[in-house]
């Protein structure tokens, strides 16, 4: 099992050297690509096309033409979260492993709420697929609630009306008492379902209570998330 401390500490050795470390910082990264674009257009114009095919080889799964392609060559640390986002919602793990095993910063932002993301933009059945993965075997914590919004997957899961992934993350030890943003807690958003009986039982027999400050207001799932009717 491939296990991170998230947050806590620089990588250090292997990890530290692989392809997809993190080097710099996005702003800094940023900076240097408008200076390559003001010095070598055509260059800046090569990287662009370089990165938009990696993150479809990685979209796709193509695993042995991603590895040709990047090589010893680090990409730009943007496409670097698009390959991996678009891995995991597309529950593609030979990639996400080979990411991960080559430096992948998922310990840094936006890829440490990659839970949340998956639970919002893959397939019913992919999203349960690629969160095991990610839970059991690279490391994530399945209660990780995204800075901002503070949704963890568990709530996002009961909003979309995705059972089975409610169900395995909870199995995974997601907090069933996750406060979000305005108070909204897993009960709230499994309120929205159209029967969400299934989701009371499995969130109040892990002992799930309501915030009863004030009465939460639930937000639409995001555009282009999967739906569940449960009907």
């Amino acid at each position: 099992m491939m296990q991170h401390a998230f947050g806590t500490s620089p990588r250090t050795g292997d990890e530290a050297r692989g392809v997809f470390a993190l080097r710099a910082s996005l702003k800094t990264e940023m900076s240097r690509f408008r200076t390559l674009r003001l010095r070598d257009k055509d260059q800046a114009a090569f990287e662009m096309k370089r990165g938009a095919v990696m993150v479809g080889l990685a979209r796709d799964g193509q695993l042995k033409k991603l590895r040709d392609m990047v090589g010893d060559k680090s990409p730009w640390y943007w496409f670097t979260v698009h390959m991996f986002t678009e891995a995991a919602v597309n529950a593609r793990l030979g990639v996400i492993d080979y990411m991960v095993e080559n430096g992948a910063p998922i310990d840094q932002h936006p890829l440490r709420d990659i839970l949340t993301v998956v639970a919002e933009r893959a397939s019913p059945d992919d999203a349960v697929k690629a969160t095991t993965h990610l839970v059991t075997s690279v490391g994530f914590l399945a209660s990780h609630q995204r800075c901002g919004d503070w949704l963890s997957p568990l709530h996002v899961a009961c909003q979309t009306a995705n059972f089975a992934l409610a169900e395995r993350l909870v199995n995974l030890g997601a907090d069933v008492n996750a406060v979000a943003k305005d108070d909204i807690m897993p009960l709230h958003c499994a309120d929205r379902a159209s029967d969400p009986e299934p989701f009371y039982t499995l969130l109040l027999d892990r002992g799930a209570r309501r915030a009863w400050r004030r009465d939460p207001k639930i937000p639409d799932p995001p555009e282009g998330a999967y739906v569940l009717s449960t009907s």
